[in-house]
């Protein structure tokens, strides 16, 4: 059984509404998807402990950094299409998929977590003296979830 995935091991990819088909992110350099919400405790007026849990929504928050130049040409790209100048004028018109390639396990497998809806949110760029990379990062909150797994890696 295989317990660790390796960096090199993970696709990440993105479909924009406004293009035919999915783009592999080839020069990321992170990956953070983080869900939350707001839980709260539901109390009773007999009783000090809470008698129920409301769960509440889910927010999704996804971020990654890639290659200034991969990012300008997908920007390019949505710019000819729709117009796009920055990442927050992309309104719940992305998914965001991760693919976990379990390669290494007998048998291989893949779990693909994608993240429907997307709105860009953030994007940023990071240039420091001396580097040989220019970084853009982008952050997106996303309005639902799924994850599948299937043999094969």
């Amino acid at each position: 059984m295989q317990k660790v995935i390796a960096a090199r091991d993970v696709t990440l990819t993105i479909w924009f509404d406004a293009l035919a088909a999915p783009l592999t992110i080839e020069t990321a350099s992170n990956f953070t998807a983080n869900i939350t919400g707001n839980t709260e405790d539901i109390g009773a007026i007999s009783t000090d402990e809470p008698i129920a849990t409301d769960n509440g929504g889910n927010t999704y928050d996804i971020s990654f950094s890639l290659q200034e130049a991969e990012a300008l040409t997908i920007k390019n790209a949505l710019g000819q299409n729709l117009g796009i100048v920055h990442i927050r004028q992309i309104v719940e018109a992305a998914t965001i998929s991760v693919h976990w390639h379990k390669k290494r396990a007998i048998p291989s497998s893949t779990t693909v977590e994608s993240y429907h809806n997307c709105t860009g949110v953030e994007e940023g760029d990071t240039i420091e003296r001396r580097s040989s990379e220019t970084i853009k990062t982008w952050r997106f909150r996303a309005r639902g979830m799924e994850r599948k797994s299937h043999p094969g890696a």
